[in-house]
């Protein structure tokens, strides 16, 4: 403890900078956002814990404090979405082609997920499913469950896989963030196509995702309705972030609007606005948090690889193994056990597939970056 507030009392006020400034000016290449998502996915293998556990999500604590509005691990998903809008808008200003900018998506993203939908396949099933061999290979869900690599996961469930866990049948409950993050990919190369990738259509595009959150949060929790809410719920976030980016020279860097944010946050918890709230105030504190002076350990955070995507992709799947094979009751002791499990396949990702994949960049990035793009 009195090493955070050590640094916490640290932590430069900015001076009146904007966000622009110190992003421009070295922020880019060192920030705490290697932390920042290490700890988001994290917190989304605890937030699991609980339905893992228990087969429902009741006995989490945001879940209740929210009033069943929301979970820990959807704010962290949230935070997510900030960063991801930020940068990937920052990607396409800094370098304005189509060809180049998609294949950097699926370096970063299909690798990792398809070694990942692999070795849930042909190891983690067959070694725990209940049926015999012969029978779980021949059943059509195996096959389906390849087109989960496209990251539209509508098949998630291998016959006779975890058939015995409080949550049966589920392989990976977090990819279905997956597919949205895709698309709000799709959106920026298709404003950065049309020359629209502006700050006032980031704006639009993050009013009509609260519009239609509005519209559709009453709804039934099934059909093209609710999977047009669980876009805008993310995507709020998204643009958010990109809206930051794109106004970053307007965006001033300061304690008290900090403050500002995160009273925001603590009013969306009393009025049942708690997404929103995240989603908004969320992404300032993200970005201030980011810059913020909190020592080498923190700064210099992912020197040793990137395993927030691996602990994201790999998280759910060692919970699930964790409960089927020692059954643990408590929410935190499943956390315990399979968060360790998670971190060692999440580097193990980053240094044999994530790291090796992204080096193929190069085969189309041969030319210099250009000047990046208006924020008007």
């Amino acid at each position: 403890m009195s090493w955070l507030m050590k640094n916490l009392g640290s932590i430069n006020p900015f001076q009146g900078q904007t966000l622009g400034a110190l992003w421009d000016q070295g922020g880019a290449r060192g920030n705490n956002l290697d932390f920042v998502r290490f700890v988001a996915a994290s917190l989304v293998i605890f937030s699991h814990s609980w339905e893992i556990t228990q087969g429902s999500p009741v006995n989490e604590p945001i879940y209740q404090w929210s009033g069943g509005e929301t979970k820990l691990g959807v704010l962290s998903v949230l935070v997510f979405f900030a960063i991801s809008g930020f940068l990937i808008t920052a990607s396409w200003a800094h370098k304005p082609e189509l060809k180049s900018f998609l294949w950097r998506r699926f370096l970063r993203l299909f690798p990792g997920l398809v070694v990942a939908i692999g070795l849930t396949l042909f190891l983690v099933g067959p070694l725990l499913t209940s049926l015999p061999w012969e029978d779980y290979w021949r059943d059509p869900q195996t096959a389906l469950y390849t087109i989960n690599i496209t990251t539209f996961n509508k098949w998630d469930s291998l016959p006779g896989l975890f058939s015995e866990n409080p949550l049966p049948h589920v392989i990976n409950g977090s990819l279905w963030t997956l597919k949205f993050e895709v698309m709000c990919y799709g959106a920026v190369a298709l404003f950065g196509v049309m020359g629209l990738l502006r700050g006032w259509v980031a704006l639009t595009a993050l009013l009509f995702s609260i519009l239609t959150i509005f519209l559709l949060g009453a709804g039934p929790h099934e059909g093209i309705s609710f999977y047009l809410y669980k876009f805008a719920l993310l995507a709020q976030a998204f643009f958010a972030g990109a809206v930051l980016y794109l106004w970053r020279h307007k965006v001033p860097l300061s304690g008290g609007l900090a403050w500002v944010m995160a009273g925001l946050i603590v009013v969306g918890f009393l009025i049942g606005q708690v997404n929103l709230m995240v989603a908004l105030g969320g992404a300032y504190l993200t970005f201030w948090f980011a810059l913020a002076r909190l020592g080498p350990i923190i700064r210099h955070w992912g020197a040793s690889g990137d395993a927030s995507y691996g602990i994201y992709i790999y998280g759910f799947v060692a919970q699930q193994m964790v409960q089927a094979l020692f059954q643990p009751q408590d929410p935190w002791l499943n956390f315990m056990l399979a968060w360790p499990v998670a971190l060692l396949l999440a580097f193990a990702s980053w240094d044999l597939v994530e790291s090796r994949a992204l080096k193929a960049k190069k085969w189309i990035d041969h030319r210099p970056r250009v000047a990046g793009i208006s924020a008007g």
